[in-house]
């Protein structure tokens, strides 16, 4: 199940969201942005570990820092030692 985010758009942001959605996506804003995320989408960077393992994007749920937290993080993880890249 996706994750779903509520975010305030600006009216001049709003109106031409209904636009691009009315001329590409007969009006479905939501299909609409979800074909814009899929044609934009870049590939992931294939990564060697210096042991000589694969790394793996994987989602940590919280990263700890000294002075934050980060919640949702991308980090490439190696299949064989574990290290973990961010």
């Amino acid at each position: 199940m996706a994750r779903q985010l509520n975010v305030r758009l600006s009216k001049e942001v709003q109106e031409m969201l209904e636009v691009k959605a009315a001329v590409y996506a007969r009006g479905n804003q939501s299909e609409f942005v979800r074909a814009a995320i899929e044609a934009y989408a870049a590939p992931l960077p294939s990564l060697r570990c210096g042991c000589g393992g694969t790394m793996e994007q994987q989602m940590k749920e919280e990263v700890k820092w000294p002075d934050a937290t980060f919640s949702h993080v991308p980090v490439y993880v190696c299949s064989t030692c574990k290290r973990e890249l961010f």
